[in-house]
């Protein structure tokens, strides 16, 4: 009787069960409930890993949802604030050339409430005049430039009302800065209104005329030929509006004081600036293009400069160009906007310092330049930018 292949497989599984001991199948059942154990608990931990990680998640975005929906609120029932020139974004420190610093230098006119209406503007900005209160009499000059040459004539005509003590006159010419260029007339007796008719002669391009600035200072001399300066006028060159090849004759007023300082430290070098002043816009634009420096103690020196706007002698704004490294001319190019308004143009000033960082920020020295300054290279820029609103003036001064 032929065997079926499930009796056959019963039959060889018994046979397979007998062979094995009875401890081998007891360990073997052991082991494989300790498998399942450890199995069930790792998807247990799991499963509660998982749980609290989405738990977590959901408490976070409902908190973020929260927050967001009060931001909003808060927007809603707060006015949109308009952005004001005093924000900190609208107040960078210095920019280059043909961009300008346009944040407010915080002078306000307080002499009036907010609530009235504007004044009319002062008589400078509807009359583009100041007069300038002179005493101590004048002076009678032409300016001629020859271009074949290259030499600039000034021809010292006549003085008039100067003061009567010993009268006796002569006339100095400078083209400043270079204080090197210095001639002198022939000296005048006993007479308060001499007549001179002699010319001063400097030689110098045509381009470089507007930077430089005519001054002819009257002296008088004493019983003892001691010096005594009468005053003196300075004269800036507008080349863009004159060639000064026709003879330009002109009467102007002496002022007091000194041109330059003649301290020791008047050779440190000299720095070329722009003003100009906008009345309608109550609007005082610095530019400070370069410099040339005589002294190298330690080295080329990197220099920039700082420069302060003072109002009443107080510091209202301060601001600084950027680093030149290890160079005796440094060019900046770098412009400035201060806002001041028409009543408080003639109080305000400007005072820069010329800075050399690898000596520990070591002062070189200081340019004033306003109605207030020491010399009268600073009074003469100062008194040019106001006579001639929305006209940038460069002049060159001296670092003192």
């Amino acid at each position: 009787m032929p065997l079926s292949w499930k009796s056959v497989w019963d039959d060889f599984a018994m046979s397979y069960s007998a062979a094995k001991p009875d401890g081998e199948r007891q360990n073997v059942k052991t082991e494989n409930q300790t498998n399942t154990k450890f199995i069930v608990i790792l998807v247990v931990t799991a499963f509660f890993a998982v749980s609290i990680v989405c738990l977590l998640a959901a408490i976070l975005y409902k908190w973020l949802q929260k927050r967001r929906r009060d931001k909003a609120k808060e927007k809603l029932a707060t006015p949109a604030k308009k952005r004001t020139p005093n924000s900190p974004q609208d107040k960078p420190r210095h920019v280059k050339l043909m961009r300008s610093d346009s944040s407010l230098s915080e002078i306000v006119d307080t002499s009036r409430e907010s609530s009235l209406p504007p004044t009319p503007l002062s008589p400078l900005s509807e009359e583009d005049n100041l007069s300038f209160p002179f005493e101590r009499g004048r002076l009678e000059f032409s300016i001629f430039y020859d271009r074949e040459k290259e030499c600039l004539k000034a021809t010292v005509i006549q003085a008039h009302g100067l003061p009567q003590r010993s009268c006796i006159f002569y006339v100095e010419g400078t083209l400043l800065p270079d204080v090197t260029t210095q001639q002198k007339t022939s000296i005048r007796y006993h007479n308060p209104s001499p007549v001179f008719e002699e010319s001063v002669k400097f030689s110098l391009p045509f381009e470089e005329l507007s930077e430089r600035t005519l001054c002819l200072k009257v002296v008088e001399l004493d019983g003892f030929s001691n010096r005594l300066p009468v005053g003196h006028l300075l004269y800036s060159f507008d080349t863009e509006n004159n060639n000064y090849m026709d003879m330009l004759r002109m009467d102007q007023e002496l002022s007091r004081g000194k041109p330059q300082d003649d301290s020791e430290n008047s050779n440190i070098g000299e720095i070329l600036v722009s003003l100009c002043y906008l009345p309608t816009a109550g609007r005082l634009t610095l530019v400070v293009l370069k410099s040339r420096l005589f002294q190298a103690n330690n080295g080329l020196p990197s220099s920039f400069l700082k420069v302060s706007l003072m109002l009443n002698r107080k510091q209202v704004k301060k601001i600084k160009t950027s680093v030149k490294s290890k160079t005796l001319t440094p060019v900046y190019n770098e412009a400035f906007i201060f806002d001041v308004p028409t009543q408080h143009i003639g109080n305000v000033g400007l005072y820069a310092r010329v800075v050399n960082v690898r000596d520990n920020e070591e002062l070189l020295g200081k340019v004033v330049i306003g109605p207030n300054a020491r010399t009268s290279m600073g009074v003469h820029h100062w008194e040019c930018m106001l006579l001639s609103p929305r006209k940038p003036i460069a002049q060159w001064h001296k670092i003192l």
